[in-house]
């Protein structure tokens, strides 16, 4: 069955049908390849090359000669735009019911299959060696092991965001069937929604009702000095002069400092000009300066919210959010999707942020000057928790937990109670001399981390009776 496009809409490739890349998909794939091989080539013919001109200048070159060397580099290129050609041919997607089928490779050829229902992330990426052609990529992320992700690369930037909605039409209803819910036989998989003007999206995605952004670039440089860079800077500086002071080999050193600064410049990278923007269903973050990407985090798998304030940040009011998504996992399972929602920003991006995903009473009850509803450490607890004793606190609602923690680092933490996927009682040989009890909170894995720490043991008590009667009764 066929499905006409209406007036104003892109008409959809039939699901099933192989997609072609731009022809221009092989150059920069293996731009970084060529580059090195003609590297290579120059720097080991210098010599070559350097006689030659001086032959050309006196005029000791034949015409012959010449036509030599002018139809090997004829022949080279007409073999790399064959290879080019052949490459192009084997590339492509295609989108089923069911699955995302990436196709590739000349010689041995390979079909890359991803679930739909599994589907974790569908992001839109612009490398930097793709922006002058307006090319960009989709990145796509499922829930499983190393071979879990897939790559779409390169789409034009024109049509992109419309291939990707319908990718994220196409997992939608996946995920649908999987839950045996019933699906409208006259929205195919292969029909989303039109863009009014596909112009617009070259300019810029329709990200929705934005909280903050672009995020300025001092402000960006700054808060990644003032947080990880002023003891990254230190300890590259401490690791080379050690290295001079004792004379011996510096490799350790040198080795050090690159793991700085691959550390610092991960942070700028990602946080650079970001912005976020809230839908229906979607929280939508575009940052990046190397390669821009545009991620979409479902508003219903976040599961929890921290907000940070590091030391030397609360001199200049900035403030960060992350969360813990499910399905995202550990940010070694998922490298290119962040759940850092809010790199830096002020305390109104902060609130914005934070009140469009969560009750906004919530966060303002958080950040009250009074103690009110606060559950604090006993003052007993001084003698292992010296520092953050008095700060650290915790408050029960109806409607989810509020945690404060952290000395140089201060956070707020809040979990709605139907997230919470279980907790633990402990009480270490130390606890137990002091009389209190430590209650480890369970959540999806992320950044995201709940410990009740060191309420008094018939506190904790009635905590753990408060957290079964919201928590457990509500998943029955």
């Amino acid at each position: 069955m066929t499905h006409r496009a209406a007036p104003g809409r892109r008409a959809f490739t039939p699901a099933g049908k192989l997609r072609k890349l731009s022809p221009l998909t092989p150059v920069l794939e293996m731009w970084a390849a060529v580059a090195a091989v003609l590297a290579l080539v120059f720097f080991n013919l210098i010599d070559v090359l350097a006689d030659l001109y001086r032959d050309l200048k006196s005029g000791e070159v034949t015409s012959d000669q010449l036509l030599l060397v002018g139809g090997v580099l004829a022949a080279v290129l007409a073999a790399g735009l064959v290879f080019n050609y052949l490459a192009w041919l084997a590339m492509g997607f295609r989108l089923t019911d069911d699955a995302i089928v990436v196709h590739s490779g000349v010689l041995f050829r390979t079909k890359h299959h991803v679930r739909l229902d599994r589907v974790q992330t569908v992001d839109v990426v612009q490398p930097l060696i793709a922006r002058p052609f307006q090319l960009g990529e989709i990145a796509i992320e499922a829930a499983g092991g190393s071979d879990s992700k897939a790559s779409i690369r390169f789409l034009p930037m024109k049509d992109i965001e419309l291939d990707r909605a319908e990718i994220l039409e196409a997992v939608r209803r996946a995920e649908a069937r999987a839950r045996g819910e019933a699906l409208p036989d006259d929205v195919p998989a292969s029909v989303v929604p039109a863009v009014a003007d596909p112009a617009e999206l070259q300019q810029e995605p329709n990200l929705g009702r934005m909280l903050y952004g672009p995020i300025g670039t001092s402000r960006i440089l700054g808060s990644t000095f003032l947080s990880s860079g002023v003891w990254a800077v230190l300890f590259a500086v401490g690791m080379l002069g050690l290295a001079i002071y004792l004379g011996s080999s510096m490799v350790g050193a040198i080795a050090a400092i690159i793991a700085v600064v691959q550390t610092v410049w991960g942070q700028v990278n990602r946080g650079w000009r970001g912005r976020g923007a809230i839908d229906a269903e979607h929280l939508n973050l575009v940052y990046g300066l190397t390669e821009e990407r545009k991620q979409s985090i479902p508003i219903d798998r976040i599961h929890a919210l921290e907000v940070s304030q590091p030391f030397l940040w609360r001199f200049f009011g900035w403030w960060q959010v992350k969360a813990s998504v499910a399905g995202y996992g550990n940010s070694s399972k998922l490298i290119s999707s962040s759940t850092t929602l809010l790199p830096v920003g002020s305390a109104e991006d902060m609130f914005a942020v934070t009140s469009a995903l969560q009750t906004p009473s919530v966060w303002q009850r958080m950040f009250l000057h009074n103690d009110v509803g606060w559950q604090h450490s006993p003052r007993q607890v001084r003698w292992v928790s010296p520092f953050d004793a008095d700060w650290q606190a915790t408050r029960l609602d109806g409607d989810g937990i509020s945690i404060r923690s952290g000395w140089l680092t201060r956070r707020w933490t809040y979990i709605p109670y139907p997230r919470v996927q279980g907790f633990t009682p402990k009480q270490g040989p130390i606890e137990q001399l002091l009389g209190v009890t430590t209650i480890e909170v369970d959540l999806v894995p992320g950044p995201v981390h709940a410990t009740i720490q060191q309420q008094p043991a018939p506190r904790a008590a009635k905590m753990v009776v408060w957290l079964h009667r919201h928590c457990v009764r509500r998943l029955r």
